[in-house]
């Protein structure tokens, strides 16, 4: 990856084609990484953003299981908002890799009665399986709030 963003420039100062019309080395080298240039740039796969949430969330497949098997970057952003009660949010991610089904459980968030919103974000780099799913889910105490919940997948590289 060094050796593509090093040269990810192209060659500006040379000219384009020689004498016979054809692409000269330099070019031609440039133009033969992109392939692998743009693979290696991140790219959002998929955003979910659900506003004014009011109950918890079942386990939800935001890839559609039509991934390859590589690294991803599952992150999200939730915001717990109260017009005067109190409640929690806590948000789990959950995907597979080896076979094997893992989990994570953001940190819960809490909101007394006293405050008026409080936000949590996190990203989580995942390893995953060809066509199996990367899901999220809520649990939420509803007491007079709601939330706000955005999560973005991001593929990172794609593994043979």
């Amino acid at each position: 990856m060094d050796r593509l963003l090093s040269n990810a420039s192209p060659p500006l100062w040379d000219k384009l084609l020689d004498t016979t019309g054809m692409l000269v080395d330099s070019w031609r080298s440039w133009f033969g990484r992109m392939p692998d240039t743009l693979e290696a740039i991140p790219s959002r796969w998929n955003y979910v953003s659900l506003s004014n949430q009011i109950v918890s969330i079942a386990t939800t497949d935001y890839a559609n299981g039509s991934l390859l098997h590589g690294l991803y970057r599952m992150t999200y952003y939730a915001r717990l908002v109260s017009p005067g009660g109190s409640g929690t949010l806590s948000v789990y991610l959950s995907w597979t890799d080896g076979g094997v089904l893992y989990g994570f459980q953001g940190a819960t968030l809490s909101l007394a009665a006293e405050e008026t919103s409080t936000t949590k974000s996190e990203s989580l780099m995942v390893r995953i399986d060809k066509g199996t799913a990367i899901s999220y889910a809520t649990t939420y105490d509803e007491l007079g709030t709601y939330y706000n919940l955005d999560l973005t997948l991001e593929k990172m590289k794609v593994l043979t």
